[in-house]
């Protein structure tokens, strides 16, 4: 059904502009029958002509990008695009995350895929090692010489 306008201004009409076909289960449209707007003229004929070939663009969502999943309304058929979690991959058409397993990350571009995660292996010449074990050096130096110098002079008060 389409609301048409017909004669007089205001005026509107319901006319069949499709069939459902029981027997295929399909929707047949005759396209050429839809008005998708009025327009300024009074005739419905101009109308239709100037409408017809104009369908409203929806403004109800945008198409989601990959790693994104489509959040429907409630009481609508609108949505919203999510981005998934950190470590989640759009799955089922994009209609919910899904946590990638232990040891694996999602792929960095289209979050779609989970891929291992490849260990990275430090070595003696990096510089968080060698901060480290330097930090650790002078730490035990630290606490030796306080020990000395406590042993020393605990060492001379019992004399």
């Amino acid at each position: 059904m389409n609301f048409q306008p017909v004669g007089s201004p205001g005026a509107f009409e319901a006319r069949d502009v499709g069939v459902w076909d029981t027997i295929t289960e399909t929707l047949d449209i005759n396209a050429s029958h839809i008005i998708w707007s009025s327009s300024s003229s009074s005739s419905a004929a101009a109308a239709a002509a100037a409408a017809a070939s104009n369908p409203p663009r929806s403004s109800c969502g945008r198409a989601c990008a990959l790693g994104e999943i489509y959040h429907y309304f409630r009481t609508t058929c609108c949505w919203e695009c999510r981005r998934c979690g950190p470590n989640e991959i759009a799955v089922d058409n994009a209609t919910r995350c899904q946590t990638c397993p232990q040891f694996y990350w999602p792929e960095p571009v289209n979050h779609t895929d989970c891929l291992p995660i490849k260990p990275t292996l430090i070595s003696y010449t990096d510089a968080v090692v060698v901060v480290s074990a330097v930090s650790t050096v002078v730490g035990i130096l630290f606490s030796l010489v306080v020990l000395t110098i406590y042993i020393d002079v605990h060492a001379g008060a019992s004399r």
